[in-house]
């Protein structure tokens, strides 16, 4: 790819009539940590010489007129068929196409009974007032600050259980405790009117399993129990996912799409609990159809800032592997993240939508565009037999990277895409990114000074008299 060579793709078609599988040996079953491993009819006619001998295979192929690839729509959150209340599919009818009209006008589609109609912006009295959960972590503080730029926003108020690691202006920084238990007051004593929910962890590497589950579990049915009160003014809410609600399996399919279930049931912490936290989403879009309600999956992050597992491996001397695999990859930049949010909100759009560049890449290549090479682990390697090297602070990848490793995971970003919104970075340009910002600080160091929260500051700019308010700026 790098070389400008042209790939031819291949097809093998005949393969399960040469030699049938009667059965597959599970992973658990091998030692050599291959997927599975097959037993063949030719292995019971031909002994040893069954993994070389072939059946005659006669084939006979048809083309099979009309377009076969059915066209991409978002998840519905409701999926009960004459649900009036069905929300998040902008498809039309039928008998139309399902996204001619919305390339050309961009608008989100509100679906009422059986007829779905393109109503046009509405204004509001009053500006949004909207509330962002995680407002410490990285994603909080730059969605608020991405926020504080729209003209349509009255108030921002930030909740977390650290104080806010980015310089904000217009947002008013609430500590809490690390469940939201007093979410609810702060809902209706401020009449908020659309939440952001970005405090969901996904990277399990940085957290206790008991920990993750408080946040991401209770944290987030503690929300719906606020925003979902008799009195409550919330009309609008988005939550920050990721694909590793997917899982990572050997039958994994290609894309998964919003609709796709897992391959296989989800075992591992991070998983289970982003699985919790989608069944509480489509719950409280039942419970409550006058909400517009917006889940994001977005893909494996990457960028100039964003520090995850996967960007600790590349920036390595060497980029682990796993003997025997490379699995193709795709990823969103940092940017791209913020965008979308933005865009959904902006946009008032209901669904759930794959938020992931375009493009799948080879572990391989990967390393190949940051300047690395790959040393193998053998496939049997388990998150115990790290516990050495993360000591040494040589490698640290928690059990789902080891999965990723092998399987990969790829999503369809058509739903957003379809809608209106672009993406700046494929997942090649978010790896190029990446890897140059990690040279420019190699050269000059960190490009800005660590911002420390100081609440009396803080309190001082934003309510002191002293402090002259909208004040026109001197161009002489």
């Amino acid at each position: 790819m790098r070389s400008g060579v042209p790939v031819i793709p291949i097809a093998v078609i005949g393969a399960e009539e040469a030699m049938p599988t009667l059965a597959r040996l599970p992973q658990a079953l091998n030692p050599f940590g291959l997927p599975y491993v097959p037993l063949t009819a030719n292995m019971l006619a031909f002994g040893p010489l069954g993994l070389v001998t072939y059946f005659p295979a006669k084939i006979r192929m048809r083309p099979r007129p009309g377009h076969l690839r059915r066209r991409p729509r978002p998840g519905a959150l409701l999926t009960k068929s004459g649900d009036e209340r069905v929300r998040g599919d902008p498809g039309l009818d039928p008998g139309r196409a399902p996204h001619d009209d919305l390339r050309a006008e961009k608008r989100p589609v509100r679906m009422s009974g059986t007829v779905t109609t393109l109503e046009p912006a509405t204004g509001r009295e009053h500006g949004k007032r909207v509330l962002v959960t995680g407002l410490g972590s990285f994603w909080g503080g730059r969605v608020a600050q991405a926020i504080e730029r729209q003209g349509d926003v009255e108030v921002i108020i930030g909740l977390d259980t650290t104080e806010p690691r980015v310089e904000l202006n217009r947002t008013e920084y609430v500590r809490v405790d690390q469940n939201y238990s007093i979410l609810s007051r702060i809902v209706q004593e401020a009449a908020i009117d659309t939440i952001v929910h970005t405090f969901l962890v996904v990277d399990p590497s940085q957290i206790s399993k008991r920990a993750m589950h408080e946040i991401n579990v209770i944290g987030t049915m503690n929300l719906f129990a606020a925003a979902g009160a008799a009195e409550s003014t919330v009309r609008n809410v988005i939550v920050k996912s990721a694909t590793a609600v997917y899982g990572c399996t050997p039958e994994d399919p290609t894309w998964f799409e919003e609709q796709t279930p897992p391959s296989r049931p989800l075992r591992r912490p991070v998983e289970r609990s982003l699985e919790q936290v989608e069944h509480y989403v489509r719950d409280f879009a039942l419970d409550n159809p006058h909400v517009t309600v917006s889940l994001l999956r977005f893909s494996n992050v990457i960028g100039t800032e964003i520090v995850t597992p996967l960007t600790r491996a590349l920036e390595l001397p060497m980029v682990p592997s796993i003997f025997g695999f490379d699995p193709r990859f795709q990823f969103v930049h940092e940017d791209d993240v913020i965008g979308a949010i933005r865009f959904v909100l902006d946009q008032d759009l209901s669904g759930i939508y794959n938020v992931a560049g375009d493009g799948l890449l080879p572990w391989s290549e990967v390393a190949a565009l940051c300047g690395k090479r790959t040393f193998p682990l053998m496939p049997l390697v388990s998150e115990a037999m790290f516990l050495p090297l993360r000591r040494l602070g040589l490698v640290d990848l928690p059990e789902e990277y080891l999965n990723l490793l092998r399987y990969g995971r790829g999503v369809d970003n058509a739903s957003l895409k379809a809608l209106g919104f672009e993406y700046r970075y494929t997942s090649a340009g978010a790896v190029k990114a990446f890897i140059e910002a990690v040279r420019l600080r190699g050269v000059i160091g960190a490009s800005e000074p660590h911002y420390r929260y100081e609440r009396d500051v803080e309190n001082f700019f934003r309510h002191s008299p002293s402090i002259v308010r909208n004040r026109a700026t001197d161009n002489t």
